[in-house]
């Protein structure tokens, strides 16, 4: 490549020496041309990388895992999402029910008494609120859309709803 363009080349190789060591080098040649443009000789000089190889592998390593780590952590967390979100919705979201459920047979039992009547609807009004707040929350912390449809129909549903609540497209 030095011959052929005759300009500066710079390039890294391996050599073995004879006890099998492997070195990399690092060279660097330029051709010495007399005034007609005509190489009349070739200066270079090699020197040893090979400590900076090893540091450069080391290095690689280390962020490897380092990038592993990140994705086992990043996965912990979703599985602890995901499991939260379940136990609030369900277990919550039953217990909240349950509540919903009890007050109209407690509504049933107090026909006539609008008063009494008055405060059951208003209790079961905020209990809905509850529940709309439970799934809310559980949506937040992990959307089931995410485990069914995958992220890029997640993202979709995700735009629809800020531009619902917002009105920005």
């Amino acid at each position: 490549k030095s011959y052929k363009n005759l300009g500066t080349t710079s390039f890294e190789h391996r050599i073995v020496w004879a006890d099998g060591t492997v070195r990399h080098i690092h060279t660097i040649n330029r051709f010495e041309l007399n005034s007609d443009g005509v190489p009349v000789g070739l200066t270079g000089i090699c020197h040893d990388i090979t400590d900076r190889k090893i540091v450069e592998a080391k290095l690689i390593k280390s962020e490897m895992q380092v990038r592993n780590f990140a994705q086992h952590l990043n996965d912990t967390i979703e599985t602890e999402r995901a499991y939260i979100a379940r136990e609030i919705h369900d277990e919550l979201g039953q217990y909240i029910t349950g509540l919903k459920l009890r007050l109209f047979s407690l509504q049933n039992l107090v026909k006539g008494n609008d008063k009494v009547d008055t405060r059951i609807k208003d209790m079961i009004t905020d209990i809905e609120a509850g529940q709309l707040s439970i799934r809310r929350i559980a949506t937040k912390l992990r959307p089931g859309i995410l485990d069914t449809l995958g992220l890029t129909q997640s993202i979709v549903w995700l735009a629809k709803e800020f531009e619902k609540s917002t009105g920005i497209s």
